[in-house]
C-alpha cells in the first residue's frame, strides 16, 4: 500500500501537486516490459486468472473490488505493481512495498 500522504507530492513542483508515486512505478514496469500479474502467477505455478470475477486467494474480497474497478476488463492487463501491492503478506512476513 501507498501511503495517501506520499501520493502525489514527489517532485512538487506546484503549490500543492505532484507526481503520483503509484502511477509512475506502474508506467515504469510497463516501459520495461515487466509481465503482467497473471503470466507472473503462471510462471510461480500458480491458478491463473481467468475472469475478473475470480478474486485469487492471496488478494483479500477488498483490494480484489479496488483491482476490478481500475482493471475492469481482461485479467491479463493487471499490472504486477498494483497486485502485488492488493496481495496479503504471508504470515510472518512484514515486508511490504
Amino acid at each position: 500500500m501507498i501511503l495517501r500522504k506520499y501520493s502525489f507530492k514527489l517532485y512538487k513542483f506546484v503549490e500543492g501537486m505532484g507526481f503520483d508515486l503509484g502511477a509512475i512505478n506502474i508506467q515504469r514496469g510497463r516501459d520495461h516490459g515487466i509481465a503482467s500479474y497473471n503470466e507472473v502467477r503462471k510462471a510461480l505455478n500458480l491458478a491463473p486468472i481467468t475472469n475478473m470475477n475470480q478474486p485469487p486467494p492471496e488478494i483479500s474480497g477488498s483490494n480484489w473490488d479496488y483491482i476490478s474497478k481500475a482493471y475492469p476488463g481482461n485479467p491479463d492487463d493487471i499490472d504486477l505493481y498494483s497486485a502485488g501491492l492488493a496481495e496479503t503478506p504471508l504470515p510472518g512476513n512484514h515486508c511490504k512495498i
